[in-house]
Formats: structure tokens, C-alpha cells, sequence
């Protein structure tokens, strides 16, 4: 699964540019995907996978911007899910964090992304 996710990756980056934004977010939804289907029993070499997918993202939107928010929301989901919650909190405390920044303490995404602390 990981080698076809880093063929993707190279594929993606030969064909668009190795700092498109959309193809990196396509990547990381794939690579979350896969990982929830495994069940978030994930391997060393995909978690790797997803932190440079990850980075990708971070540095090309910067560090505040919704779309980290819901990266690191779904990188709580799957470490949740393999009961890596001392790894998971601070995450999902950052994802709170920006979500309020961009919407504001009134907004039911704000609420949502408190939820899913």
C-alpha cells in the first residue's frame, strides 16, 4: 500500500509540480483512508508517509490554515483509533486551536472540532 501511495506522490510531483497544494491534500486523504481501512493499525513506513504528506501541506498553506486544521483532525482520528492518545491530544488541541482562530468561538465548526477532543 505505501509503495503505491509513494508512486502517487512521485507521479503527482513529476506531473504537477512538487509544490502543488491539491495534489499533497488529495494525498493525504487517500493515505488517511487507507489507514482507516486497515483498521489505524498503520505501519512505521506509512505514518512516515503521512508526516511528509503532512509537511507538504503545512508549509505550502502555513501553519494557521483550515486546511492543517483538518489534516490534524484526521491524524487524531487514526491515532484515536490506535489508542495513541497521549500523541493524539496535543494534535487535536492545535486543530481546535486554529479552527477558532479562522471562525471564531461561535461557530458550529469550532464546536464540532471541540467534539472531537
Amino acid at each position: 500500500v505505501t509503495g503505491l501511495l509513494r508512486r502517487a506522490l512521485a507521479i503527482r510531483e513529476r506531473e504537477v509540480g512538487a509544490n502543488h497544494i491539491g495534489e499533497y491534500c488529495e494525498l493525504w486523504r487517500l493515505a488517511c483512508h487507507i489507514a482507516g481501512c486497515v483498521g489505524g493499525n498503520t505501519s512505521k513506513e506509512l505514518d512516515l508517509l503521512l508526516q511528509q504528506i503532512f509537511s507538504h501541506v503545512e508549509s505550502a498553506l502555513g501553519t494557521d490554515h483550515p486546511h492543517v486544521a483538518v489534516c490534524l483532525t484526521r491524524a487524531v482520528e487514526l491515532l484515536k483509533r490506535r489508542r495513541l492518545f497521549d500523541e493524539a491530544e496535543p494534535l487535536g488541541r492545535r486543530a481546535v486551536e486554529i479552527t477558532k482562530n479562522v471562525v471564531g468561538k461561535n461557530h458550529p465548526d469550532y464546536a464540532t472540532a471541540i467534539n472531537s477532543l
